[in-house]
């Protein structure tokens, strides 16, 4: 059985297994971004899905942080 996925196992768009070295970008509080980039790019696709839905839809919360380092090693 394979065991399950962490959120911060690897990056949200490219899957790159994350690096204790590397920059982590957050966004919306679970989806960890290589670069402020490939963050931005998420959030304009969230945001063009958003309009695409109108104003009925439900609209999860947006969190942004500062880059961070994980000083811990991932197995």
């Amino acid at each position: 059985m394979e065991e399950p996925h962490h959120f911060l196992d690897a990056y949200f768009l490219c899957r790159i297994t994350l690096q204790a070295s590397h920059n982590i970008f957050m966004y919306r509080g679970d989806m960890p971004f290589c670069s402020e980039e490939c963050r931005q790019e998420q959030i304009e696709v969230d945001e063009a899905r958003d309009r695409d839905q109108g104003p009925a839809a439900e609209v999860a919360p947006r969190f942004t942080a500062l880059p961070i380092r994980i000083k811990s090693s991932f197995s």
